[in-house]
């Protein structure tokens, strides 16, 4: 499990929290580390956002939301337990933009092809 300390911002309120951070393979856990200890948000949809150098990393959130963060090390480890969950699926599956691709064009060959013997 993956767990490390940032600041939650909520889209509606400009405020942030502290949160604690935990990602078990497949869903990330946010806490609000204030009293009362509880679970914010739990998703298996976020955007992760590395910066450059030594700047603060950033998860983008469903709700709107964001956490950033300073812990580097914790980042790095997300980003690539996320990119082995994608790399592990089926090849096919990755590769939706080029089957539309292929679809489309036997489409408008098997179109061509009726026009064609309509015509004559």
């Amino acid at each position: 499990m993956i767990q490390f300390k940032g600041a939650y911002f909520n889209r509606a309120t400009k405020e942030s929290k502290t949160v604690l951070v935990q990602f078990d393979g497949v869903l990330l856990h946010i806490w609000q580390m204030a009293d009362p200890f509880c679970r914010l948000l739990t998703s298996d949809v976020f955007t992760l956002q590395p910066a450059l150098g030594k700047r603060k990393r950033c998860i983008k959130l469903p709700n709107g939301g964001k956490i950033e963060t300073d812990d580097i090390d914790a980042f790095s480890s997300l980003t690539a337990s996320r990119r082995s969950l994608h790399t592990g699926r089926l090849w096919f599956f990755s590769q939706w933009p080029l089957v539309w691709f292929v679809g489309a064009g036997a489409f408008i060959a098997v179109l061509l092809i009726v026009l064609h013997r309509a015509m004559s």
